[in-house]
C-alpha cells in the first residue's frame, strides 16, 4: 500500500491536481532542503529558454514521479521488457510505442553506476526514452526525494537543443534498480525523419557523473502512418480568439497547432470519447498542444471544449462518504455520478470496481480515492491505469495493497465542479478532411 505523507500529498496536489482535504495540512510547512531539491528539479526539468511549458492535467502526472518516486511491484516485473507497458502503467496511455519504437539495450557506467538506455520512441514531435539504473549502492538514497536523472540533448550533435522541455516518471523496482521514462518535448523544432540525439546525463540520482548516448531515431514508419489537416480556422472564445492552424493525427499522438498563447481544451472524437492531454508548449506566438492517439485512427470530427481552473478550489475540501453495501452511488456535483459496483478482497489487497456516468466519465473516474481510518489517503498501485480497456470509458477499477478488511475505510470525492470551469458556450467542432 503506497501512503502520503504530509509532503508527498502536498506534492501531489501541485503537480497532479490531486484533491485532498486542506484542513489536514493547515500546519503544513516546507523545510528548506525540500524546497530547494523541488526548485532544483523543476528548473531542470523544465528547461524552456524560450518556450513556456504547461503539463496540463493528466500530463502533470508524467512531472510529478520526478519528486515523489512510488513502489510498485506490477510496475517493477514488466518495466524492462515493454515501453508500451510501462506507458500504460504509469500515465494510463494506450498507444503502440512499441511498434514505433527502437529497443536498444544500449549501457554506460560511471561511478558504481550502470545506466541502460532499454527503448527509445519518437513521433516527430515528442521523445520517449525508456531506462533502468542498477548498481551496488542502495537506491532509495540516491533516488531521495524524487532525483531523477538530469541531462542534456542535442540534435546530430551539433544543434543544442535550447527550446525544448522534459519530464520524466521513475520508480525504484528495489534497493538497487530504478527504471523510469523521460519524455522530451520540442514543439517548435522539425525533426527530420532519420536523426540522431546526443543525450549527455549529468548525474543519475544524486550521483554526478558522465553517461553518454547517441541514439538514431527513425521516424520513416509513424511518419507514413500521419495524417496532417491544415485547418486555418479562426476560433472565437467570445472575450478572445485564436487561429487553429493544423491538427496532426499519429498512432502515439494528435497534435493541435494554433496561433496565440496556451489554451485548454477537452477533446472529444465523434463517438464522444475522452482524448487526454499530455501537454501545451507556448513561446505566445506560436502553440502546441498535444494529446494521445486518437482511439480510431478513421475519425472525422475533433470536438474542443474550453475549460479553465477555479482560483478558490482550494477551498472547497473533498467530500467524505462511508462504505455502503454495493452498489452505492457517489454524485459529482454539476458532472454526473461514480457507482461503487463491488469490493473484490484477496489477502491484504483489495479491488474497488466502479463506473462513471456524466459530462466526461474518463476525467470524473480519477476523482476518488480511499482513505484510512486516520483519514490519509492511500494511493492505488494502479493510479495511473485505472480504465478497463482503451475504447472503455466507463468501467474502472482501483487496486491497493497492504489493506486490511479489520479496519475501517471511507471513500473520498474531489469536488470536479469546484475545480473545472466549463465553457460549454464556446465548445466547437473541426472536420478532418
Amino acid at each position: 500500500m503506497n501512503n502520503t505523507s504530509k509532503f508527498d500529498e502536498s506534492i501531489y496536489s501541485f503537480l497532479n491536481y490531486s484533491d485532498l482535504d486542506e484542513d489536514e495540512f493547515d500546519d503544513f510547512l516546507l523545510d528548506d532542503f525540500k524546497s530547494k531539491k523541488i526548485k532544483r528539479r523543476l528548473n531542470k526539468k523544465l528547461n524552456n529558454n524560450k518556450i513556456k511549458t504547461a503539463y496540463i492535467a493528466s500530463t502533470l502526472i508524467f512531472l510529478s514521479f520526478t519528486i515523489v518516486l512510488f513502489n510498485n511491484s506490477a510496475f517493477a516485473s514488466s518495466v524492462i521488457h515493454s515501453i508500451n507497458t510501462t506507458i500504460k502503467s504509469l500515465q494510463g496511455d494506450f498507444a503502440n510505442y512499441d511498434k514505433f519504437g527502437s529497443p536498444l539495450n544500449d549501457s554506460r557506467v560511471d561511478n558504481g553506476i550502470t545506466l541502460t538506455i532499454d527503448n527509445i520512441s519518437s513521433d516527430g514531435n515528442e521523445i520517449y526514452i525508456m531506462y533502468k539504473a542498477t548498481g551496488d549502492k542502495d537506491f532509495n538514497n540516491i533516488f531521495d526525494h524524487g532525483l531523477g536523472i538530469s541531462a542534456k540533448f542535442a540534435i546530430d550533435g551539433s544543434d543544442p537543443l535550447s527550446s525544448y522541455s522534459y519530464g520524466e516518471t521513475g520508480t525504484i523496482t528495489d534497493a538497487n534498480n530504478y527504471s523510469g521514462i523521460l519524455k522530451i518535448d520540442m514543439p517548435t523544432k522539425s525533426l527530420k525523419k532519420i536523426f540522431y540525439l546526443n543525450m549527455h546525463v549529468e548525474s543519475v540520482g544524486n550521483v554526478n557523473g558522465n553517461w553518454d548516448f547517441k541514439f538514431k531515431i527513425d521516424n520513416t514508419n509513424i511518419n507514413a502512418s500521419t495524417k496532417k489537416y491544415k485547418i486555418n480556422k479562426t476560433i472565437n472564445l467570445g472575450d478572445s480568439s485564436f487561429n487553429l492552424k493544423s491538427i496532426e493525427i499519429n498512432p502515439i499522438s494528435t497534435i493541435i497547432k494554433i496561433d496565440g498563447g496556451l489554451q485548454d481544451f477537452f477533446l472529444l472524437d465523434d463517438k464522444d470519447k475522452l482524448i487526454k492531454s499530455k501537454s501545451g508548449n507556448s513561446n505566445r506566438i506560436d502553440t502546441t498542444l498535444s494529446f494521445r492517439n486518437l482511439i480510431d485512427m478513421n475519425t472525422k470530427t475533433l470536438t474542443f471544449i474550453p475549460y479553465g481552473h477555479a482560483e478558490d478550489y482550494n477551498n472547497y475540501p473533498p467530500i467524505i462518504h462511508d462504505i455502503k453495501p454495493t452498489p452505492f452511488e457517489i454524485t459529482q456535483q454539476g458532472f454526473g455520478s461514480l457507482t461503487i459496483k463491488e469490493f473484490l478482497w484477496t489477502n491484504d489487497t483489495l479491488r474497488i470496481n466502479y463506473t462513471a456516468k456524466g459530462k466526461l466519465p474518463l476525467i470524473q473516474s480519477e476523482g476518488i480515492w480511499l482513505i484510512d481510518d486516520k483519514g490519509v489517503g492511500l494511493i492505488p498501485e494502479n493510479r495511473f491505469n485505472t480504465q478497463i480497456s482503451e475504447n472503455n470509458q466507463t468501467d474502472f477499477y482501483q487496486i491497493y495493497k497492504g489493506v486490511s478488511k479489520d479496519k475501517t475505510y471511507r471513500i473520498a470525492s474531489s469536488r470536479l465542479d469546484k475545480f473545472y470551469i466549463i465553457d460549454e458556450t464556446h465548445k466547437f467542432s473541426i472536420d478532418l478532411k
